[in-house]
């Protein structure tokens, strides 16, 4: 059976779920793995960037193994002024698509206001409290916790 058959074949007739004996114990478990796991990958991470500025710092290009690449990223930058002076109608037609883009998004101003914005203008109890004007969607999630 190719891929593609079986992933329809799963879809149409998904394997039962397996039995899992202390599912909690097992996500608590799994949570002390990842913490411990994320501790390393920070450790690991430091360690490398020390290694790594070290064989920089002295100028060491290989060992044994490995050789070092150094790789060059260039960024542009652009001189506005000079820009503006070199190809001006360039500049006046770009400024232009810059006052179109600032009108098009002034027609909508006021669409969408963040709440974060909101709650520093208005009263958070205030606005709780006025009928009809903040919607509160709920979500569950789940958290394993020691009993």
């Amino acid at each position: 059976m190719e891929a593609n058959e079986e992933a329809l074949s799963l879809r149409e007739a998904p394997m039962p779920p397996q039995e899992i004996k202390d599912p909690l114990t097992l996500v608590s478990t799994i949570d002390s793995q990842i913490r411990e796991l994320q501790a390393m990958i920070t450790d690991l991470t430091l360690e490398r960037n020390d290694a790594l500025n070290y064989a920089v710092k002295n100028g060491i290009r290989e060992d044994a193994n490995y050789k070092l690449v150094e790789k060059t990223k260039a960024m542009r930058f652009l001189n506005i002024e000079r820009f503006k002076q070199t190809f001006p109608d360039k500049y006046e037609l770009i400024c232009q698509s810059q006052r179109s883009d600032i009108q098009e998004q002034l027609t909508h101003v006021g669409e969408k206001i963040p709440l974060g914005v909101v709650d520093k203008m208005v009263n958070k109890h205030a606005l709780m409290a006025a009928q009809g004007v903040i919607t509160v969607q709920e979500t569950i999630s789940y958290q394993v916790v020691v009993k």
